[in-house]
């Protein structure tokens, strides 16, 4: 997270006010994406038009498919699809100035104060922070808007995809930080939690990463012979995956993976499925090592922010039911149920997870795999 510098209140003009709120990398080229000035109102929107403006934002970002653009042309997402998300861009920009000018700013600040997205969400709840929050949220969104804008006209499909799925995600974060911070100093309800919606999100991803590498069955390496029927199932399980409901949160990079090992997988079934000569099979095994690859980089899900937190807490409670139980005790049904939300962090904990009711997992085992995973998460 880039720390954001203080910056002058709210009657300096609009330009001046983001670069000072701007990151070093972007900073010299706010001028081609905000304007220089904020535009003149005679009042600023009522709360309940900001918030319906907001939150029609919102159903238009969410509404950005994200996973029917792998499937378009690079002239197409170039002509229509970038275009379409910069004005999105540039509406939520105007929304989120109305909604500074509506808060106002803060006083003047201290010189060597500092302000992060982070620690505003913590702030106490004020005008200014709502305004606060606005006005870096607007920061933040003109670096995508103009990383959209500069895309190298040489770019591939997937450049295309990877600046349109990183403005979505930030236009989604934004819109609700935003919202939750004026519901909270209205006393409104609240229609989204960004935080809330993000670690389902992540549990969710998770959940589904584990399930993959399960179905590949990663601890036994196929035989020559068997080769082509691990194929096949890796043909199967990578197309489960894309039909999965997250598949669309999942990060641009693994998704262009995923797209990559199924046309290579079904490539090699369509050529060498009914053939069993040397060529074909060291294929298969290169192709099987490139998906063993990938599904290993699937466990960096669990150094998401939100997992770390969330795993801290589930495991710490599951690690002081554990010192009340003997040594030579077996793990109680209530304390397994603790274990529910940790599945897809580690091999052995699912495996309790897993387990039959009937089945009993002793307590040092459960034991030894609690404190894997909170080394591991320790060593970062």
């Amino acid at each position: 997270m880039h720390v954001l510098r203080a910056f002058p209140p709210y009657d300096a003009s609009q330009f001046e006010r983001s670069r000072a709120l701007a990151t070093p990398h972007h900073r010299e080229r706010l001028a081609d994406v905000l304007p220089l000035r904020a535009p003149v109102r005679d009042a600023p929107p009522d709360t309940a038009s900001l918030l319906r403006t907001l939150r029609a934002l919102h159903r238009r970002a969410r509404d950005v498919d994200v996973q029917r653009l792998e499937s378009r042309a690079t002239a197409e997402l170039a002509a229509t699809h970038v275009p379409s998300v910069i004005a999105l861009l540039d509406e939520l920009q105007a929304a989120l100035l109305a909604v500074a000018a509506r808060y106002g700013a803060r006083g003047e600040p201290d010189a060597d104060e500092a302000l992060e997205l982070d620690a505003l969400l913590g702030a106490r709840d004020t005008a200014a922070r709502v305004a606060d929050l606005a006005i870096i949220a607007r920061a933040e969104l003109a670096y995508r808007h103009e990383r959209l804008r500069e895309v190298p006209a040489d770019a591939c499909a997937w450049d295309h995809i990877a600046a349109i799925s990183s403005a979505r995600r930030r236009a989604l974060r934004s819109l609700a930080l935003v919202e939750r911070a004026i519901c909270d100093h209205e006393r409104l309800a609240c229609e989204s939690s960004w935080r809330d919606e993000a670690l389902r999100r992540s549990l969710e991803i998770r959940r589904v990463y584990a399930a993959f590498r399960r179905r590949l069955d990663l601890a036994r390496t196929p035989a020559k012979p068997g080769v082509r029927a691990r194929m096949r199932r890796a043909g199967v399980s990578l197309a489960v995956l894309v039909g999965e409901d997250c598949y669309e949160h999942l990060r641009t990079s693994d998704r262009r993976t995923i797209r990559a090992l199924q046309a290579s997988v079904r490539d090699w079934l369509r050529v060498n499925g009914a053939r069993a000569d040397r060529f074909s099979i060291c294929a298969g095994e290169r192709i099987w090592r490139e998906l063993h690859d990938f599904a290993e980089r699937t466990l960096q899900v669990n150094d998401r922010a939100e997992l770390r937190e969330h795993d801290a807490a589930t495991l710490q409670q599951v690690a002081d039911g554990l010192l009340r139980l003997d040594a030579d005790a077996d793990v109680p049904s209530t304390l397994r149920a603790r274990l529910r939300p940790l599945a897809g962090a580690d091999a052995g904990v699912d495996d309790c997870i897993g387990a039959p009711d009937c089945a009993p997992v002793p307590a040092e085992t459960l034991r030894a795999y609690i404190d894997r995973v909170i080394t591991r998460q320790r060593l970062g």
